[in-house]
């Protein structure tokens, strides 16, 4: 589950050895691995919410599962001692789910536009999103040589791409609670409408102002959970009062639609490449929409790692081996059919809070998200997950993109100025031809503010001042041999007494000047 900590509050002690598997790994473990089980049906179904995909929501949240399970165990296998000294988690987040919708809408808007099969929409929707990963794996082995490249880019730039993922993601909270857009809301809205939306507006609003106004590790660790916990009581509290059962409720869209519980090999069963359409998959569109769902997990990844070293100091971090390593889960998630995920900070520091000391912890939540992709019963809990959760997660996520991002910066500092361009130009263009052309606007203005300030610093220029000579002497032989003066008998660089009443008798700061520059030098 999303939970910033701005300020985690780092495991100091050293790792214990003795046991394999400690009392801390085990609870972290085991809490990691449920908390992605979470995040993965919320993830899914704001994907296939569409009424030709809802139905093989069960396969789309396995998918999710196996690829933070495979991205986790390689980066649990290739950590070393001196690397990171804690276990580091790879989750699936919400933040991916704007880009990752766009690819999946125009995925099947172009399937079922003709003649097709589910079997052919299921497959080729499902290659998507594993290219998504596979094309994140590249950027991140490029992005190796350089690890802090990405982390370099503008500021202005970054919050502007992190307001339009936000604003997105509070659409698909209005439209999870509602089934209605902002607009549609704003203009054909009821009053039940509102009284969908007011309990996960005030959810997300009440979990934003805690973790801001606390950095303490026990509240950080149990905010999310906690009010999460308490939307779905008020949910189901709700459903039993109204004297409605679970398939009236799913039916009203208060939950989830329940699943049948496949074994976990169906999700290869359906990733079939000889019922995808390549030739949708290969065309310009397709493949842009690829890219720029790959871009946000690369960028999260870049940045998270650079706050990494950060905190991990004193102790050094290893950044172009811990992006080697990232880089080659995805690949490894890819190429087994799973999802991308991407390296959070936030979810590491809760992770490390709930008493992880050895990477045995990341192995207890690759045994507890296998666990929960294979059992039957986990089908029957995504039926009882009240859509009011994935309501309230994304709307806090908004709340923190947009306020953080435009609100409390952009009010105040000028050069920020050019978030709202980055947003305005997202909303134009996408994610990635927003933030290249911000990129590509930013750079261009300073390299012509700093042409033109080179040229107004050439300009001021110090004025040559030519002292009056005083008249020759005919130095004597014991001056002449005396080394480092002059025929006048000073050292070079320096005035003789009579020049020197010359200049304070004729203008005496002048003077002063033009002795300090013939000191210097500057002036011969």
């Amino acid at each position: 589950m999303p939970s910033p900590c701005r300020s985690p509050a780092w495991r100091s002690a050293p790792a214990r050895r003795g046991r394999f598997v400690e009392s801390g790994d085990v609870l972290s473990g085991v809490c990691t691995g449920c908390n992605v089980f979470v995040d993965s049906v919320g993830i899914a179904a704001l994907l296939f919410a569409s009424p030709a995909l809802d139905m093989h929501l069960d396969t789309a949240v396995k998918q999710h599962l196996v690829g933070f399970a495979v991205a986790q165990g390689v980066l649990a296998h290739l950590a070393r001692p001196g690397r990171t000294t804690r276990p580091v988690i790879a989750p699936p987040g919400y933040e991916m789910v704007p880009g990752l919708l766009c690819l999946v809408s125009h995925v099947a808007a172009t399937i079922t536009a003709g003649a097709h099969t589910h079997a052919e929409l299921l497959s080729t929707v499902l290659i998507a999103v594993a290219l998504v990963s596979a094309t994140s794996a590249l950027l991140l082995a490029c992005a190796s040589s350089r690890p802090r490249a990405l982390a370099q880019v503008p500021e202005s730039v970054r919050v502007g791409i992190l307001a339009h993922v936000g604003l997105h993601l509070f659409e698909l909270a209005v439209r999870q609670a509602t089934s209605k857009g902002v607009a549609e809301l704003a203009s054909e809205g009821t009053h039940l409408d509102f009284a969908l939306l007011a309990p996960p507006l005030g959810a997300a609003l009440a979990l934003w102002l805690v973790l801001r106004s606390s950095t303490a590790p026990l509240i950080a660790t149990l905010a999310v959970p906690g009010i999460l916990f308490l939307v779905g009581a008020h949910v189901h509290l709700a459903r039993l009062a109204a004297g409605l059962s679970l398939a009236e409720a799913q039916e009203q869209r208060w939950l989830l639609p329940s699943t049948e519980g496949a074994p976990l090999f169906s999700l290869w069963q359906a990733i079939n490449p000889r019922m995808a359409r390549w030739s949708l998959l290969c065309t310009p569109t397709c493949l842009y929409y690829v890219v720029s769902a790959a871009l946000l997990p690369v960028l999260s990844s870049c940045l998270n790692l650079a706050l990494l070293e950060q905190f991990e100091r004193p102790r050094s971090v290893d950044l172009r081996a811990e992006t080697r390593a990232h880089g080659l889960a995805s690949f490894v998630a890819a190429s087994i059919g799973g999802a991308p995920c991407f390296f959070s900070l936030s979810c590491t520091a809760v992770h490390n809070n709930l008493g992880a000391v050895t990477r045995a912890s990341s192995w207890v939540a690759v045994a507890t998200a296998l666990a929960l992709a294979t059992l039957r019963g986990s089908a029957e809990l995504i039926g009882l997950m009240p859509r009011a959760i994935i309501s309230t997660t994304c709307a806090y996520i908004a709340f923190d993109f947009v306020w953080d991002g435009l609100v409390s910066k952009c009010a105040w500092r000028a050069d920020f100025a050019w978030g709202w361009l980055t947003l305005a130009l997202c909303a134009r263009l996408g994610a990635l031809g927003g933030g290249v052309c911000a990129i590509g606007a930013h750079a261009l203005l300073v390299a012509v503010r700093d042409e033109v300030a080179l040229a107004a610093v050439s300009t001021l220029r110090t004025p040559e001042v030519t002292p009056t000579r005083p008249p020759r002497r005919s130095a004597s032989p014991k001056q002449a041999r005396t080394p480092g003066r002059t025929a006048s008998g000073s050292r070079p660089g320096s005035l003789s007494p009579a020049q020197r009443r010359q200049l304070q008798r004729t203008e005496p700061s002048a003077g002063r000047v033009r002795e300090r520059l013939l000191r210097s030098g500057s002036v011969r």
